[in-house]
C-alpha cells in the first residue's frame, strides 16, 4: 500500500507530539490534558526565481507554504531570491506583499544583493524594517571575494544593530567571527552552521568552536550534507539557546530539515528552543 507525503508526515508526527509539546487544532496538548503550544519558526526560507541555481525547478510560494504546512512549520522568515541576487527593491516589495497576504505565517527579512550598494542599500533596509515591518535582514550572500567582515558588509551589520534586528549570514566561520567582533551589538544567524561556502568538510565543527567565544553568533541548522551528530554536538557545546531551525526552502526539503531536530538525541526542551522559541525571542514575537 502506498502512502502520500501528507499522510506519511501525519503518521510520523504522533510519536513526536509529547516530546515537542504538539497540540491538536483545538490547542489541546497531545497526551497531557493541558493546553500547550510550541511554536515552530523557520529562520531561513526563500521564494522567487530559481534559475540562478542551475537545474533547480521553479517552485511557487504556495507550494512552499503547503510543504511548510505538511512539516508542521508555523511561521517562515522569508526573504526574496530576487532581492538577495539582483534587484533589492522589487524583491523586498514582494516580501512585503506576502507579509500582508499571509500575516500569521510570514515574517519578512529584507535583503541586499551586494555589499556595494552603499547608502542606497542601507536606506532600503531601513525602509523595509521601519515602513514594511520586516523583522530581520538577510540572507546576505557572501563569498571568498567579499566575506562578511569587509567594510561594506560591516556597514550593513551596523545598520542591523541600529535597527535592532538579526541578520542571516551565508558565510564562513572565520569571517563571521571577525564581523561579530567588529559589531558586537548585532545578532548574526550563521546559515548552514557555517558550511555554506563549502571550504572544508568539518567546517560545522569549526563553526561550533567559533560560536563558543562569540555570544552574538547563533547557528542556523539547515545543511545540504548532514554529518552524524551535528545537532547533538552543537547543543552540547553551545546550549540549545544559541541554535535556530531553518530549512532553506525551496532549495532543501523542510520536512527533512525539521527531522534533523526532531530525531536528534537531545531533550524535548532543547528541541522546542531550536524549533521556535529562540527565534520568537530574537524577533520579539
Amino acid at each position: 500500500m502506498t502512502m502520500d507525503r501528507r499522510n506519511f508526515l501525519t503518521s510520523c508526527s504522533g510519536g513526536l507530539a509529547i516530546a515537542l509539546g504538539a497540540t491538536s487544532p483545538s490547542g489541546q496538548a497531545a497526551g497531557s490534558g493541558q493546553t500547550r503550544r510550541s511554536i515552530v519558526i523557520d529562520a531561513h526560507s526563500h521564494f522567487g526565481y530559481l534559475g540562478m541555481f542551475g537545474q533547480q525547478r521553479d517552485v511557487s510560494f504556495e507550494e512552499s507554504l503547503a510543504a511548510a504546512d505538511q512539516a508542521g512549520i508555523d511561521k517562515l522568515c522569508l526573504c526574496s531570491i530576487e532581492a538577495l541576487a539582483f534587484e533589492m527593491e522589487g524583491g523586498n516589495r514582494e516580501v512585503h506583499r506576502l507579509m500582508k497576504q499571509y500575516p500569521d505565517r510570514i515574517i519578512g527579512f529584507a535583503s541586499v544583493p551586494s555589499p556595494y550598494f552603499g547608502q542606497k542599500g542601507l536606506d532600503e533596509l531601513q525602509r523595509a524594517v521601519e515602513v514594511f515591518g520586516m523583522k530581520g535582514i538577510g540572507e546576505l550572500e557572501t563569498s571568498a571575494a567579499y566575506p562578511i567582515d569587509i567594510p561594506h558588509w560591516i556597514a550593513v551589520l551596523k545598520k542591523a544593530a541600529a535597527l535592532k534586528v538579526p541578520v542571516l549570514v551565508h558565510g564562513s566561520p572565520v569571517a563571521s567571527a571577525r564581523a561579530a567582533e567588529l559589531v558586537p551589538d548585532v545578532t548574526i544567524l550563521l546559515a548552514h552552521m557555517g558550511t555554506g561556502l563549502g571550504l572544508t568538510v568539518g567546517e560545522w565543527i569549526d563553526t561550533i568552536e567559533m560560536a563558543k567565544s562569540h555570544p552574538n553568533v547563533y547557528l542556523e541548522t539547515c545543511t545540504s550534507i548532514t554529518s552524524y551528530g551535528q545537532i547533538e554536538r552543537a547543543v552540547q557545546e553551545l546550549g540549545s539557546e544559541r541554535i535556530v531551525f531553518g530549512t532553506d526552502t525551496p532549495l532543501l526539503d523542510p520536512a527533512v530539515m525539521k527531522a534533523k531536530i526532531t530525531s536528534a538525541d537531545i531533550s524535548a526542551e532543547a528541541k522546542e528552543n531550536i524549533l521556535g522559541k529562540n527565534m520568537a525571542r530574537l524577533l520579539k514575537i
